[in-house]
């Protein structure tokens, strides 16, 4: 199964907190640019940043994910 990051459930995940603050709390780790353009949709996370996103808003994926469905037919 794969997954797609909802940005309603992102935005809503990382709450009061500002950009800048969940680029502090993942160490520099991911950036503002890269946060703005998931919370709009029109990037999806690395594995490696999808991990450290979640880590830094203390989140599991089904928290800020939808699971997709690929059909091969």
């Amino acid at each position: 199964m794969f997954i797609k990051i909802n940005p309603e459930k992102l935005i809503q995940k990382r709450g009061t907190r500002s950009r800048r603050q969940i680029v502090e709390l993942s160490g520099g780790k991911i950036s503002e640019m890269n946060l703005s353009h998931w919370e709009a949709g029109s990037w999806q996370p690395s594995l490696e940043k999808l991990k450290v996103l979640l880590k830094a808003l203390d989140a599991t994926v089904e928290e800020i994910a939808d699971p997709v469905e690929l059909s091969l037919a």
